[in-house]
């Protein structure tokens, strides 16, 4: 028997479905996502989570690019980093494909002190106050500390808001989500809520950070991040020209990354 070990350190027996099942969530078709977890064949008695993920990672490159692509969606997020401020960005760009009226890092009066907020979104006339929290390691944690403090900030401003939220690329501790749902503060990250969490969100508003390409890989691309291009549809709407003028880059190069973005942006719509 292999055990597969998880960031947190924790044991579980090797289960080929759990990447089939991953795969499909991606939007990888089923027959694909079989066949590729087929191959993910641990050779050890012990394989860590990562190990798997960069094999599968591998043979995805094989059968299409994009399909890779789609699936290093989490590892793309952290690549947004290493302050939390382009992750900001691309949460508002998310929220406005979800319709949301978006301000980035307002400043509230609150009843006791202002609070600069990381986003405030505004859709029916409700206001609601964002607030993002970045981690770049596999096995970050959102814990109940974290949600004391939104909510503290919450009750200072309660006159100004109708509800509040947390939004990560980490997952939530057991704890943290014991205490949003009694405070009934909207916790969404990493798998949760279940079948509704971030990486959810992105596949529905198609709003996939642009560090999911391989080719921008090879380019300074925080440049990008810093003009508030942090998707790969606003980078795909780009000509090669005004690629190249913006990152210092031939033309050829800038061409292959357009033609990437573009590539998977089409991919999508059959994903």
């Amino acid at each position: 028997m292999t055990l597969v070990k998880k960031a947190t350190g924790v044991l579980e027996e090797f289960d080929e479905n759990k990447i089939v099942n991953s795969l499909v969530r991606t939007g990888i078709p089923l027959n694909t996502a079989r066949e590729v977890a087929s191959k993910i064949i641990p050779k050890t008695k012990v394989i860590s989570t990562k190990e798997i993920y960069e094999r599968v990672l591998g043979e995805l490159k094989r059968v299409n690019i994009a399909y890779a692509e789609a699936y290093r969606l989490r590892e793309a997020i952290m690549e947004l980093g290493p302050t939390g401020f382009p992750f900001e960005k691309y949460i508002g760009e998310i929220l406005r494909a979800l319709n949301f009226q978006v301000t980035l890092n307002h400043v509230l009066k609150g009843r006791c002190v202002s609070h600069e907020v990381d986003i405030l979104a505004v859709k029916n006339g409700r206001k609601i106050l964002v607030e993002c929290k970045y981690r770049n390691d596999w096995g970050g944690r959102v814990n109940v500390k974290t949600v004391l403090y939104v909510y503290a900030r919450f009750l200072d401003l309660i006159d100004r808001l109708d509800e509040a939220w947390i939004v990560t690329n980490a997952k939530f501790t057991l704890e943290a989500v014991k205490y949003g749902k009694c405070v009934r503060l909207k916790l969404v990250g990493w798998n949760y809520p279940p079948g509704n969490g971030l990486e959810e969100l992105i596949r529905r508003t198609r709003k996939y950070p642009l560090t999911v390409l391989l080719t921008i890989q090879m380019v300074d691309y925080k440049i990008l991040l810093d003009y508030g291009i942090t998707t790969v549809d606003k980078l795909a709407s780009l000509t090669p020209e005004s690629l190249s003028e913006l990152l210092g880059i031939g033309y050829e190069e800038a061409f292959k990354i357009v033609s990437d973005a573009r590539n998977f942006m089409k991919v999508l719509t059959h994903m």
